[in-house]
Parts: structure tokens; C-alpha cells; sequence
């Protein structure tokens, strides 16, 4: 089993691409790459539950590589009021719309609500009082990998007042996706890959 340092799941291409640019493509969900002196891989699971499921039953090479550390990036919408583009280490994990909850980082409050569908913040924010962000995929990533420790990074992209339904956001979505994109890989390359 061949050992690299760093997983990166993200749940689509443009969250992570910057990066998949110096990655050898080894099927259409999975890249292996190298960063400096340091070997990476990175794993495009799809949006949801479902796409993650299948995604990583199909395409994922669970018995050639094994991971140091796993990393979740991708953009996340803010259930409490957050600029975007605010980058935000998850601490708390809520899970099937807040019906489980995971501690993957002690000493870390930021929390975010694992939702199945797209639903109405102030609903959420009302429901999840405690939650600051809103994903459809940390929780079911963390049961592909009960045994690992996985940090996860979400990038605000539509606020508590800016929801994806609205003009304006739709607008400037491509640019804003964009300057997210650039600042996650920006963080993980210090922060993960490059050598000390």
C-alpha cells in the first residue's frame, strides 16, 4: 500500500482546481500529485449524500493508498453572518439535518449542519441556533472514514443575507467561486504541502 501525505475531498472540480492543474488524473473522481517533496491526492466526491456514496464506491482506490492526514475543503453557505469568502476550520459536525453530532476538533466551536437539501437559512439558523455553516456533504464523509481524523475547511460563499436563489448572487457566482478557489488551495499548500 503505497503511503501518501495528504488527501484532499473536495465535492466538485472548481473548489480544488488550481491544484488538480499539477495532478495526474487516475479516473474521473480521483488525482494523485506532488507538491514540492510532498505527495498528494485528491478526491471529488460530488454534491450530497448520494453522489458521495456512489462516488467513493466506484472510483475510490481504497486498498492501493494509504492517507497521513485528510483534509475536506469546499465552499459552504453561512447560516450565521459571516463575509464571504471567510474561511472557517470546522470543529462540530452536525449530522442527517442535526440529528447526530461529531466533535472532529476539540477546543473548536465553529460548527456546520450536514443537510440533505437546499434550505432556507433563516429556517436553519432558527433550527440550529449553535451552527455558524451548512453543507450537504462533512457528515457522510466522516463515515467513509470513521477511523481517521479529518479536518475540514469551509469557505463562506453565500451569506445569511445573499442566498443562492437570489439575482444578484447569481450574477457575480462564477467570480466569487473563483477568489474562494484560490484562497482554499492557497492554505492548503502552506498549511499541508509545503516543506518546513
Amino acid at each position: 500500500m503505497k503511503k501518501i501525505d495528504l488527501l484532499i475531498v473536495a465535492a466538485e472540480k472548481y473548489e480544488i482546481y488550481p491544484l488538480l492543474k499539477i495532478c495526474q488524473r487516475q479516473n474521473i473522481h480521483f488525482y494523485l500529485g506532488k507538491y514540492e517533496q510532498k505527495s498528494f491526492a485528491v478526491f471529488i466526491t460530488g454534491v450530497g449524500k448520494k453522489s458521495l456514496q456512489r462516488n467513493f464506491k466506484q472510483f475510490f482506490p481504497q486498498d492501493k493508498y494509504s492517507f497521513k492526514q485528510i483534509v475536506n475543503v469546499g465552499n459552504a453557505g453561512a447560516i450565521k453572518d459571516y463575509f464571504s469568502g471567510t474561511i472557517i476550520r470546522v470543529g462540530i459536525v452536525y449530522g442527517e439535518n442535526g440529528k447526530h453530532v461529531e466533535v472532529v476538533e476539540k477546543n473548536n466551536s465553529f460548527s456546520l449542519v450536514t443537510v440533505n437539501s437546499l434550505q432556507k437559512k433563516a429556517r436553519l439558523a432558527k433550527q440550529y441556533p449553535s451552527a455558524d455553516l451548512v453543507d450537504m456533504e462533512a457528515y457522510h464523509l466522516l463515515k467513509i472514514f470513521p477511523n481517521m481524523t479529518i479536518n475540514f475547511y469551509k469557505i463562506v460563499l453565500d451569506t445569511f443575507t445573499i442566498n443562492p436563489e437570489q439575482f444578484f448572487f447569481r450574477c457575480f457566482l462564477f467570480f466569487k467561486i473563483a477568489k474562494n478557489t484560490k484562497k482554499i488551495c492557497g492554505l492548503l499548500t502552506e498549511k499541508y504541502l509545503k516543506v518546513n
